[in-house]
């Protein structure tokens, strides 16, 4: 059996496959996208089972920031937008002489290091959410994350 190597191993414009969500601060776009691919290319389920299993890891992190998100079913729709965003960067990373694929990808990897928001509409106005847990998610929404 062929190892395979780090080359074969990265994903286009994200790098490494995130085979778990570990850390203290909510998941990033770059954090959501590689363990969605990593269930679908690497596991090789559907893109919708894979979505569905990426949002219920990214939910226990939100959980535990006492945030309200949206339904599982918008959260996946979102991810899945952004998958088919990433699929046609992929697929033309040949085209790199292109001023078009090249900004494509510039603002791709622009967004990539900024929260993945699924945060429920109402979650900043809520009475039921502490003013320290607000504090915190407009901390993460900043670029660069801070915690």
């Amino acid at each position: 059996m062929a190892k395979a190597t780090r080359y074969k191993t990265k994903l286009y414009l994200l790098g490494e496959p995130v085979t778990v969500l570990t850390g203290s601060k909510l998941p990033s776009l770059r954090m959501t996208l590689g363990l969605f691919l990593h269930h679908h290319i690497k596991l090789k389920q559907t893109i919708r089972k894979s979505s569905a299993v990426t949002i219920t890891e990214i939910a226990k992190f939100w959980l535990k920031a006492r945030l309200p998100i949206k339904d599982h079913q918008h959260c996946q729709t979102k991810l899945e937008k952004v998958f088919e965003e990433w699929k046609p960067l992929k697929k033309n990373k040949g085209r790199t002489n292109s001023t078009t694929q090249l900004s494509k990808e510039v603002d791709f990897v622009s967004k990539l290091d900024d929260l993945f928001d699924v945060a429920h509409v109402n979650a900043l106005t809520s009475p039921s959410v502490l003013q320290e847990d607000k504090d915190f998610f407009l901390a993460q929404h900043e670029k660069g994350k801070r915690g």
